[in-house]
């Protein structure tokens, strides 16, 4: 179980290099960890206030409990996480907007 306590984030690179290991995670409700943690229709881990230790504390016990259901979760955000953070169509994604930026200048 990879756990991210944080109030202030950018894109979280260590929970995306968990989850492409297949770990579970349990991640702060902030918006850039809600994009990793839900896809279009459920959700791949788990998520609480960074401020509330009862939510941790009951995310953990369930975790504890559900070897399954953390597996299954873990698994299923390592799928989403190799498709939506690929680093090969990123970095592509990455060329191709400074290709297009310096035609643009080039003009």
């Amino acid at each position: 179980m990879f756990i991210l306590p944080s109030d202030i984030e950018g894109l979280p690179i260590a929970a995306l290099e968990a989850a492409s290991y297949g770990v579970c995670t349990a991640l702060s409700r902030i918006p850039t960890c809600d994009e990793i943690v839900y896809n279009k229709t459920l959700p791949c881990g788990f998520q609480f206030d960074p401020r509330s230790v009862t939510e941790l504390k009951t995310i953990l016990n369930i975790a504890d409990k559900a070897d399954i259901l953390v597996d299954k979760l873990g698994q299923k955000l390592r799928t989403q996480v190799r498709q939506d953070y690929n680093w090969d169509v990123i970095s592509r994604q990455s060329i191709n907007a400074y290709e297009c930026t310096l035609k643009v200048i080039a003009c």
